[in-house]
C-alpha cells in the first residue's frame, strides 16, 4: 500500500481519507470500471443511431480489437475478474463486481435487443456472447506476443458475427 500511495503522491493516511480499506478501493476501481465500459457502449448506440445490430457489432469488435487487448486498465471490467474470483462472496470487490456484471448484462439486453425472440432467450444468448468475448479477451491477454493471441481475438469475433 505505501508503493501505490508513493505513486500518487498521498501518504498511507490520505488513503484512509478516501476509502475505509484496500476492498473499498478495489470495489471503487470495479465499479469505475463498469461505468467506463456502460458509457462506451451508450456511445456505441448513440452512433449507430441506436441500432442493436450494429451496437453489438461495434461493442465486439472493440472488446476484441488489439488495442483493447494491450490495456486492460483502460476501462475493461474483465481485468478484475481472475481477482475478484478470489474473493470471498459479500465482500465488498465481489458484491461491486457482481452489480457491475447485472447492471452491464441488463444494458446488453435494452442496447442489442432484437424482436426476434423473448426476453429470456436473449439473455441467454447475451451471457453466452459475453462469456465468449471475456473468455477470448483474457486468453488473448494472456497470450500477447504470441500468434496464438491474435488466434483467439479472431476466433471468438467470427463466432460472435454468426
Amino acid at each position: 500500500m505505501p508503493d501505490v500511495m508513493g505513486e500518487i503522491g498521498l501518504t498511507r493516511g490520505g488513503f484512509y481519507k478516501h476509502f475505509e480499506s484496500k476492498d473499498a478501493l478495489v470495489a471503487a476501481a470495479v465499479t469505475q470500471a463498469f461505468r467506463e465500459h456502460l458509457d462506451r457502449l451508450d456511445a456505441f448506440s448513440e452512433a449507430h443511431d441506436h441500432d442493436p445490430i450494429a451496437t453489438r457489432q461495434a461493442f465486439v469488435d472493440f472488446c476484441l480489437s488489439f488495442a483493447h487487448r494491450d490495456n486492460p486498465g483502460d476501462g475493461c471490467p474483465s481485468a478484475f475478474a481472475s481477482g475478484i474470483s478470489r474473493t470471498e462472496p459479500g465482500s465488498a470487490p465481489r458484491v461491486a463486481y457482481t452489480e457491475g456484471m447485472r447492471t452491464l448484462l441488463a444494458v446488453l439486453a435494452e442496447r442489442t435487443a432484437t424482436d426476434e425472440a423473448d426476453a429470456a432467450v436473449q439473455r441467454e444468448r447475451i451471457i453466452c456472447d459475453f462469456s465468449i468475448l471475456v473468455g477470448a479477451l483474457l486468453l488473448a491477454r494472456a497470450t500477447a506476443g504470441d500468434c496464438l493471441s491474435e488466434e483467439f481475438l479472431a476466433a471468438a469475433r467470427d463466432r460472435l458475427a454468426q
